[in-house]
Formats: C-alpha cells, structure tokens, sequence
C-alpha cells in the first residue's frame, strides 16, 4: 500500500483513473494520459496518441497540423495539473513522441515545495 501522491489517499497502486481524477484532467486530457500511460515508460509515437485523442471521432478528428497543436495544448495541461506529483510526461523525441516517467515520491514531494 502506498499513499497516492495525487489525492493523499492510501491504495494499492495509483491507477490512471485515479491520477485522472485527482488532477482534474478534461476528457481530451485524459485520454492523452491514457495513451502514454499504456506506453508503460516506452516512448508513445505521436501518431498512436492522436488514434487515442480522436478515437471516437467519425473522420479520426482534424487535419494533423490542428492534432499538432491541440497535442501540443493538452500536453502542455497535463504537464501542470501533474506538477507536483511523481508523473511526468516527457518529450523523447521527434519520431518518437512523449513517455510516462515516475520519479521517486521524495523528489516529487521537492518539487511542489
């Protein structure tokens, strides 16, 4: 069991709905959690990510310049409504596209004081 370093509650191992919920995430929000947090620490191409975003859209969403920049606002988001928690959501690379992280519960607990 450990406390939950989004919502202080005590689990077994945070799940993604948990971070989800304790952060606030927007539905975009979270399904672009959803897509790095299934990448399970591996770098999440960005074209996996927009089938995730836009997958209950008809046509598979806008053209892909709009997905960039909408990509680029909810990363940005998802970034700040998990400052201060072990979760970070990191750039690897163009090609490559965005990872989860995990750090280690004390340095994050440094980072939001």
């Amino acid at each position: 069991m450990i406390t939950c370093p989004c919502c202080g509650s005590v689990v077994a191992t945070p799940t993604q709905e948990i971070i989800a919920t304790a952060c606030g995430f927007s539905p975009m929000e979270k399904r672009l959690f959803s897509a790095v947090w299934r990448g399970c620490g591996h770098a999440v191409p960005v074209e996996r990510i927009f089938d995730v975003m836009w997958a209950d859209h008809p046509s598979g969403g806008p053209d892909n310049e709009s997905k960039y920049r909408s990509l680029q606002f909810h990363v940005f988001k998802v970034r700040q409504k998990l400052f201060g928690t072990m979760y970070r959501i990191e750039f690897v690379g163009q090609g490559d596209g965005y990872r989860l992280t995990i750090r280690d519960q004390s340095q994050s607990q440094r980072a939001a004081a």
